[in-house]
């Protein structure tokens, strides 16, 4: 399932293993009985599709920001989870990579595994960023102060350290979270929901985490799993 040198990376027996060859949704072991997708051989492992999406990839014109959206998908029999992603200011310019991390962190963020019995968390994502990012450079960087081999500040600094953040507290509560890079066919669920939730101006109102300085829409998530969101601090 991992590999010594990379404990963070999810290997499948082959490579040509699909999700769904390994994966199937069934009830959790919460009171509730949530549905989500658990590894067939193994009742503590669950995945996770992920995705991100930004419309306006160009320069933005004038007064415009760029429209970006996450995704994520615990269930084939449930709504994806979407945040239409803010617009900065003074900041980064939202892209596809940006919204891509964001996905996993709205769904680390969310726990929605509490209770559940999953104690290893599989994330499906067709982002080659994401995945050897995580699983290979991020230890470079972070030995280097956040620098590349050429001397220059590692793009998407502050989700990237948001993302290892939220991984090694994981880590510290005895979870485990791998990334799983997979064919971008096997992730169209998540990917046309990022991409709607990208389009969504509507709610694209949001609320300021400050400990990890990652944006999130309180109210969207409240509106997607009841009233109650419990987010890691």
């Amino acid at each position: 399932m991992t590999r010594p040198d990379c404990p963070r990376r999810f290997v499948p027996p082959t490579p040509t293993t699909q999700p769904q060859d390994l994966f199937k949704e069934r009830e959790d072991f919460s009171a509730n009985a949530f549905k989500r997708l658990f590894h067939k051989q193994d009742d503590a492992t669950m995945l996770v599709y992920t995705d991100g999406a930004c419309l306006d990839q160009g320069p933005p014109r004038q007064g415009q920001r760029r429209r970006a959206g996450c995704a994520f998908v615990y269930a084939n029999s449930k709504e994806p989870i979407m945040q239409p992603l803010e617009g900065t200011v003074n900041g980064p310019e939202q892209t596809s990579n940006r919204a891509e991390l964001r996905a996993i962190l709205l769904f680390l963020q969310m726990r929605v595994w509490e209770a559940g019995g999953a104690d290893r968390f599989v994330v499906a994502t067709d982002s080659e960023y994401v995945v050897e990012g995580i699983c290979s450079r991020v230890k470079a960087w972070t030995a280097r102060g956040w620098k590349t081999v050429n001397g220059n500040t590692v793009a998407n600094r502050d989700l990237w350290e948001a993302l290892l953040n939220e991984v090694e507290c994981r880590e510290a509560l005895g979870y485990r979270v791998l990334f799983w890079r997979i064919d971008r066919n096997h992730n169209r669920c998540a990917d046309e929901a990022a991409k709607r939730a990208a389009a969504d101006d509507e709610h694209r109102d949001v609320k300021l985490n400050v400990t990890l300085g990652v944006m999130i829409s309180l109210r969207l998530l409240r509106e997607s799993v009841g009233s109650s969101v419990s987010l890691c601090n």
